[in-house]
């Protein structure tokens, strides 16, 4: 589980739109805090979407905090999800 984020040296990101329970996310959190690298892959720029009023809710990808505008995507791997290429979903 997130428990090892403790004493890993790398964190590997590949989430999409996660809502981690308070208790879970807290090991993510903690991990950030202590400037553990992270690499992102693919989806990783939305890793997370939080309703506003929920704990770490300044994670999400839309977050609209002042202090963490747009979230880990932005803060952490520099840019958030901002939609699809192309002509998605037209196919």
């Amino acid at each position: 589980g997130l428990e090892t984020l403790k004493t890993a040296d790398l964190a590997v990101v590949f989430l999409r739109f996660q809502n981690f329970p308070k208790e879970q996310m807290q090991h993510f959190v903690d991990y950030l805090k202590r400037g553990g690298p992270v690499v992102g892959m693919r989806t990783a720029t939305h890793a997370f979407n939080m309703p506003a009023t929920a704990p770490f809710s300044e994670y999400s990808y839309n977050s609209k905090d002042k202090d963490y505008e747009l979230g880990f995507g932005h803060q952490v791997l520099g840019q958030t999800w901002v939609g699809h290429y192309g002509t998605n979903h037209k196919q």
